[in-house]
């Protein structure tokens, strides 16, 4: 007539009811402490993170720039340009 497993799975759960969640409430104000405490971290590295970003993009850049400007210093001086404007023809 007397369950002994359903009273011993009632008495584990027993601290969810009971004084059991004031522990419970200081696990959370520990989690919240190292998040706080872990924010800075997150910020400085955030900010490593987009100076790495934006020295690789200007790098990149420079490169395009270069390169480009190679390639028209090389046409220049082998004359590939054309020199005549563009004329629409007479009617």
């Amino acid at each position: 007539m007397f369950d002994k497993s359903a009273d011993l799975h009632w008495h584990n759960n027993m601290h969810l009811y009971s004084g059991g969640c004031i522990h419970h409430s200081m696990e959370m104000w520990k989690i919240l402490l190292i998040c706080l405490l872990m924010l800075p971290a997150f910020f400085a590295l955030n900010y490593l993170v987009v100076v790495y970003m934006a020295r690789s993009r200007r790098e990149r850049e420079m490169r395009v720039e270069r390169f480009v400007g190679d390639s028209v210093g090389r046409d220049y001086r082998a004359h590939r340009f054309v020199t005549r404007r563009y004329r629409p023809r007479r009617r």
